[in-house]
């Protein structure tokens, strides 16, 4: 599963604070909305952080079934060029370059032809 794909959750009222509140400490402060009593002549749906939905419904006594909709995590950020370069420079002393390669691509989450073509300059340097 992607990090930043929406998340939509079914929660019983009875549990629904609960939820929220370890949510919020899980996910950290993303986006979100409950929505309660879907389908129903008095649907509601309330919207905001995790943190804040928590508070809301702690220790509210809610009515019908719960729909969480939590936000995918933020893009993650590229690792500095310095330290992956680093770290396929070490992993391959140890082992051969194709090895190294897959090793660091998967790390840190890179293209392998980006890391191959790295490889190959830094064994050029040599």
């Amino acid at each position: 599963m992607d990090s930043r794909e929406t998340l939509v959750f079914y929660e019983s009222p009875r549990r629904l604070d609960d939820t929220l509140a370890a949510m919020a400490e899980v996910f950290g402060d993303r986006q979100a909305s409950v929505s309660l009593e879907l389908t129903k002549r008095f649907e509601r749906t309330f919207r905001g952080t995790l943190g804040e939905l928590a508070e809301k419904f702690a220790g509210e006594e809610t009515k019908g079934e719960a729909v969480i909709v939590v936000a995918g995590a933020d893009e993650p950020s590229a690792p500095a060029a310095e330290d992956w370069q680093a770290a396929l420079l070490a992993a391959m002393a140890d082992q051969p370059m194709r090895s190294a390669v897959d090793e660091i691509a998967a790390r840190y989450g890179l293209k392998r032809k980006e890391v191959y073509d790295a490889a190959l300059a830094l064994k050029a340097q040599q």
